[in-house]
């Protein structure tokens, strides 16, 4: 018989959807693992459940006492959060939380606080990505740091959009918040804390949007220093999605998009090897094999809320997974270019 956790979403927008699929693609795929099992829906807005059998709401006390929910996921806006995280600490209700962790560094501090010392962790499901394994395992391979270059770029902002909360000031931010906090935390997960140097943002269209559509951050992972670069509004081929680490050995290169590869250049033998996740380590990941793929993102998704449901199941700490430390981390970077 499978272990389950139950879980409620509290905001139901976009990314709550692929939350509420890991449900169905853990069980599918990971029936020996501790599955998350949905069990309610929360927004502020009534409406019908789209899940058969699982019901919609819009309080959280009816939420908790009819669904009793082993933890809560929080997906609604980042500055609407305060008052679940105010009811999870009261009713002793583990978190599970989507990035950026709130709009400002302040209250990302006060939420991180009253949180305590209940089970928590952030939804930077990138971690989880088979090739960030294998290029953090495969550093020594090129020796002493020299150089870094991260890059998040897409397209989703460069033609008119309808307005929503991701483009008012309210938000906290826009690509730095939205796509750099990705980039901050994998960084920092593959090279250790990383310091701020200087930085610039921009927006190209003002009519459209409150909140910056592009960023660039100089940055330091002692002893090298590198750069991130992050935007909605560049029109690229390929994913946009890479991170690339030079050493004086050679270089390590990995394209989000491609979540199973590492590229290695070997400069003493001028050699390119293609390091390829093997089925040990998506086992240990609980990754899907590419077979069983839902793509990238839903993959990631799946991944990380089962790390976050064996934590809680067994209690035994996950180095995968993200804290509220970590994503407040990378908040007090991005307060430095987003003051």
């Amino acid at each position: 018989m499978s272990r389950t956790l139950n879980y409620a979403i509290i905001g139901f927008g976009g990314v709550a959807r692929h939350h509420a699929l890991a449900s169905y693609q853990a069980a599918l795929q990971f029936e020996g693992e501790v599955l998350p099992v949905l069990t309610g829906l929360m927004s502020r807005t009534p409406k019908a459940s789209p899940l058969p059998h699982v019901r919609h709401y819009t309080d959280l006390e009816t939420l908790n006492r009819e669904c009793k929910p082993d933890f809560l996921d929080l997906c609604m806006p980042q500055h609407l959060r305060r008052e679940a995280f105010s009811f999870a600490a009261e009713h002793g209700l583990p978190v599970y939380c989507e990035k950026p962790l709130a709009a400002t560094l302040s209250e990302a501090g006060e939420l991180a606080f009253q949180i305590g010392a209940l089970p928590a962790a952030m939804a930077f499901e990138y971690r989880m990505l088979p090739a960030v394994t294998l290029m953090k395992r495969k550093l020594p391979l090129i020796g002493d740091l020299i150089d870094f270059k991260a890059l998040f770029l897409h397209d989703s902002y460069l033609l008119p959009r309808p307005k929503t909360w991701r483009m008012t000031a309210e938000n906290g931010g826009g690509a730095l918040l939205d796509l750099g906090v990705h980039m901050l935390d994998l960084l920092a997960y593959l090279l250790g804390p990383l310091h701020y140097l200087s930085g610039e943002k921009g927006i190209q269209f003002p009519d459209r949007n409150e909140v910056d559509e592009f960023g660039r951050m100089e940055l330091a992972a002692p002893p090298c220093t590198g750069t991130l670069e992050v935007s909605r509004i560049h029109a690229t081929e390929g994913s946009g999605k890479t991170i690339t680490l030079y050493g004086e050995l050679g270089s390590l290169f990995i394209d989000l998009e491609h979540p199973y590869e590492l590229v290695h250049y070997d400069l003493p033998t001028r050699r390119t090897t293609l390091y390829r996740a093997d089925a040990e380590l998506l086992a240990e990941l609980m990754y899907p094999a590419p077979r069983n793929s839902l793509g990238f993102y839903q993959d990631a998704h799946t991944c990380a809320l089962l790390h976050f449901a064996r934590l809680l199941y067994t209690g035994q700490e996950d180095p995968l997974l993200a804290s509220l430390d970590d994503g407040l981390n990378a908040q007090r970077l991005l307060a430095e270019i987003l003051a």
